[in-house]
Parts: structure tokens; sequence; C-alpha cells
């Protein structure tokens, strides 16, 4: 298999960068990072040439073929990052890969369904009164939430990359098995993101405790306890978008693969800018998720979770960082 290295930057802080696939550079190409100008060089070769007079590399850059108009928008979509033009560029790989993200929708629908059945059947148990140990009921959740961290987190994992593989026109149903690929560096991550969220949380739980109702509520103790409360929504909004990209920054093959607490600390080096705007889409899709389960039930399936995850993916491919400086 062929591979490449490209030259990044310009004059005295260039820095190489890959190796790349022909895969990973036709990605690139299609994404702006490589141009016919680019400095490449393959693995073992002693100079730099330019991509486009590399003759595998050269047809990337010639006339693309006439693409079907849904899919248009992905290889021309702006390269910086707003509410709309995420939505529009996930709403254009949800329709032109919809049959792909559905699929997968499916086998994440099962799995998930597995790995919560204990905690279901514990909380269906205590709402219908069966006489069962409080302490097996407890068991029961924590087991549906050990199996979350050991099976659902891999699987969110591959579906939020099987969501950036749609905006390259590149998804596969093998992608969902991504995240147990790397299996290692996503529960690493994971557990990197909740114990920042733990931390972060701690000090807003305080003031919830202090400021709990008591036989002698004060305005005070009251104000404090509003204040926990709000923090740990905006504590919450905000996680929603970091840890879909720090566990798509764990996967991403074209970006310095990244696990534990310093992918975390990239997804929020990312998104710190546009939070707000991420916020609300991670809002918008929330609600899409939650009315295509009440409205049609397997509208989960067939719009609610593509959408959310080709939405999630677009927003990614228009925050995407740069490559930081390498020495091979």
């Amino acid at each position: 298999m062929e591979e490449w290295y490209t030259l990044e930057g310009c004059n005295e802080s260039s820095f190489p960068a890959g190796p790349f696939t022909r895969e990973m550079m036709s990605t690139r190409a299609r994404t702006g990072a490589l141009t016919s100008a680019t400095k490449v060089a393959r693995v073992g070769a002693k100079q730099w040439s330019l991509a486009g007079d590399d003759a595998v590399l050269a047809p990337l850059f010639r006339a693309a073929p006439p693409q079907h108009p849904e899919l248009r928008a992905n290889t021309a979509a702006p390269r910086t990052y707003s509410f709309v033009e995420a939505f529009e560029l996930g709403c254009a790989s949800f329709t032109g890969k919809w049959s792909a993200l559905v699929q997968l929708s499916i086998v994440f629908v099962l799995v998930a369904a597995a790995y919560w059945f204990p905690y279901m059947m514990a909380s269906g148990l205590r709402r219908l009164d069966f006489a069962v140990d409080v302490n097996i009921l407890r068991s029961l959740k924590a087991l549906s939430l050990l199996l979350w961290v050991l099976v659902g987190a891999p699987l969110e994992a591959g579906m939020l990359f099987a969501g950036v593989r749609a905006v390259r026109n590149e998804v596969r149903f093998d992608d969902l098995r991504e995240g147990f690929r790397r299996y290692t560096e996503v529960l690493r991550t994971t557990l990197a993101f909740a114990l920042c969220l733990i931390v972060a949380g701690s000090i807003p739980a305080f003031m919830i405790f202090i400021g709990r109702p008591s036989d002698e509520m004060t305005m005070t103790g009251t104000f404090i306890a509003a204040m926990g409360y709000l923090a740990i929504l905006v504590i919450l909004a905000v996680s929603a978008v970091i840890l879909p990209l720090a566990l798509i920054l764990t996967l991403d093959p074209e970006e310095r693969t990244l696990c534990g607490f310093p992918a975390v600390k990239a997804a929020f080096a990312v998104s710190r800018r546009n939070m707000a705007s991420l916020v609300s889409l991670s809002c918008v899709l929330g609600v899409t998720l939650v009315l295509s389960i009440y409205g049609c039930g397997i509208g989960l399936i067939l719009l609610g979770l593509p959408l959310r995850y080709a939405v999630t993916g677009a927003a990614y491919e228009l925050l995407r960082p740069k490559r930081a400086p390498v020495v091979a």
C-alpha cells in the first residue's frame, strides 16, 4: 500500500505530517487540506515533490465528475463553522447516505437495548411494586452503567465516526466497529471526560447541598441552590458538545490520534468559540431525537439517530482543528 508524507506550514515553520494512505489523501484533497501545490513525498523517497506532479495523486485535483445533487454540498461545504452551515451540510449527508446511516442505527439500537435491559428491568420491577431487594435493583442499574462504559461508549464513538465519514462520502457499515478497534483509547477518553465532569460538577453540587430546603428556608440559601442547579444545567449542556467531539478526535485517522485528557482538552479548544451555537445545535438534535421517538416510534431509527450523527459529523468537519506540528 502506497503512503505519502505531506509538508505542512510554510518556510521555516514547515513540518512533515503523515504518512497518509491514498484514501486519506483523497479526503484531504476534497476538503482542501491537500492541493496540487502541496509538497509530498512517498514513504522511502529522499526528496519532496508537488502533489500535482505525482502520478497517483494528480487525478485527485482534476475536475470531479457530476455528483448527485444531494451529495454536492458535502464537497462544496464552506470551511468555517456556523449553526446553519453545520445543519445544512448534515442534512445533505443525511439524505445522501440515509440508507447506510439507517442500517447502522438499527444495529446501534439493538445493542443499546441489550446493555440497558438490566436498568429497564429494575425500573419496571420497582414501578410494579414487586417484592425485590433494593440492593438487587441497584445492582441491575449499576450493571447497565458498567455495560454502557464497556460497550456503549465504543459503540457511540463508532456511530459518531460514521457520521463524519458520511460527510466525507465514505461511510460504510464497518465504521461502527472503529470504536472497538481503538477500544483502550476510547475508554481512556470516556473515563477522562467522566473525571472532568465530576470535578466540574462538584462545586455546583456543594452549592445545592448547602442551599437545600430545610425548616428555616432563607433567601440566600434558595439563591445558592438555584445557582447550583443552573450551573449543573450549563455543565451538562457543554458536556453534550465536548464528549462527541472528544470521541471523534480519538478515532479520526486524519488527525493526530488523541485519547484521554488530551482528547477532551482538544475537543474543548476547537469548540469553545462556538459553544453557544453548538449547544443550540445539540438541543435541536435532542428535541428531534425525542420527537422521533414519541412521534412515530420507528422514527428514531429512520430519522432521529441518522440525522443526529450526520449533523454532528458535519459540525466536526467544519470545526476540525489544524494539525499540530509534528517532527517525523
